[in-house]
């Protein structure tokens, strides 16, 4: 074998290196680009994405995907096909991590059951389905102390505002809460009470990017959107109160 062909081709790939962009030069020219070509779209951050070739471009209420010169964009979620995860939803999730210390617990509905040492928060809807469906899960758990932050989607689910703002306005929230989201008793109206926390946590939800019910959060700032089983919560809830 030639002595010299490993020499040259070394070189070749050097030089071929050299001709090629950065992955941080590409991110900055097609952030300009997008912008450039979405103006009504906030594009926040570009960077490589876990498949080579694509650039993840991040707005405020989603992940989507690009080629190297803003040409195609993929709007869609990528998946493990190994291990089932989604690693979209797991970037997301990680992007927007939350202070969890920092939260405004006295905004919220306090349910303690047991000693109530593990912690983590909520935003539901009244009226979403999918919390009363984990409410059924958390009727099961112990040792937890659950901060529900009264998030009504009233595009979503009319009338959701009047029934947050009676539970809040109830001389006893958390027996209100839990009497209307598993049994569906709802607590007297309260049409007179202003005095609710409603405003502020929309902005709040706002700001964390909340844009589903029930949205949770536990004390290492991670988030889980949507209702989980019952054995992943309570996997959560371990991992995330380590004491």
């Amino acid at each position: 074998m030639n002595k010299t062909f490993p020499i040259a081709l070394a070189v070749l790939s050097a030089m071929y290196s050299a001709v090629l962009p950065a992955a941080d030069d590409v991110a900055t020219t097609l952030q300009k680009t997008l912008t450039e070509r979405f103006p009504d779209i906030k594009v926040e951050r570009v960077g490589p994405s876990v498949l080579p070739g694509l650039y993840e471009v991040v707005t405020p209420s989603e992940i989507v995907y690009s080629d190297a010169k803003g040409e195609h964009l993929v709007l869609g979620q990528i998946m493990d096909v190994k291990t089932r995860e989604n690693l979209t939803q797991t970037r997301w999730n990680e992007l927007n991590k939350v202070d969890f210390a920092g939260l405004p617990f006295q905004q919220a509905i306090k349910l303690v059951k047991g000693q109530g040492r593990r912690k983590f928060a909520i935003f539901e809807d009244p009226f979403c389905p999918y919390c009363q469906e984990l409410e059924r899960a958390l009727h099961q758990l112990d040792d937890v102390t659950v901060y529900i932050f009264l998030f009504p989607l009233e595009g979503l689910h009319p009338g959701a505002s009047d029934a947050a703002r009676d539970i809040w306005c109830a001389s006893d929230r958390a027996a209100a809460w839990s009497e209307w989201m598993l049994n569906k008793k709802a607590p007297p109206q309260a049409p007179e009470c202003k005095d609710t926390p409603l405003a502020p946590l929309a902005a709040l939800g706002e700001k964390l990017r909340i844009n589903s019910t029930p949205t949770m959060f536990f004390p290492d700032g991670s988030r889980v959107p949507g209702a989980i089983a019952l054995d992943k919560l309570e996997t959560k809830i371990a991992a995330t109160n380590k004491r």
